[in-house]
């Protein structure tokens, strides 16, 4: 188990991580991505993985392989690591939903629905989305 997670985990960090900011210099650099509310979606995905590759498979990959646990430790520690993993996961899936709604409003016949598909309806929809996530999921047991 332990050199399984030596040799997968570290992988995983730095692909997530390179990934990521491939995609990020992708999505900054074209004009046109910088100003569709599709890709605002995409970015916060992709910080959101950052988080997740820093926050959730660090942490487990210093747990498994250094024995390096806060958790144990400190219980405060303990439910706010778990807290934010669980949170952490449950966003990107969201921000995926978000991205899906966006394409789904901006492709369909009706006019009302493309009104939805604006950069401003997004930035309005993202706060959201990360207050709710929060909100609804922190009556979960840790």
């Amino acid at each position: 188990m332990i050199e399984d997670g030596f040799s997968i985990q570290p992988s995983i960090i730095v692909l997530k991580t390179i990934g990521a900011l491939f995609n990020l210099i992708l999505f900054f650099s074209r004009k046109y991505l910088r100003s569709t509310s599709c890709s605002l979606h995409f970015r916060a995905l992709l910080a959101n993985d950052l988080f997740v590759v820093y926050i959730a498979i660090l942490r487990q990959w210093l747990r498994d392989q250094f024995e390096i646990d806060l958790t144990t430790k400190y219980d405060w520690y303990c439910k706010i690591s778990i807290y934010l993993t669980f949170t952490l996961y449950v966003r990107s899936l969201y921000c995926v939903v978000l991205a899906c709604f966006d394409r789904l409003c901006t492709r369909s016949a009706n006019a009302q629905f493309r009104k939805i598909a604006t950069v401003l309806v997004s930035c309005f929809l993202m706060p959201s989305m990360i207050i709710i996530v929060y909100t609804v999921y922190f009556d979960v047991p840790v």
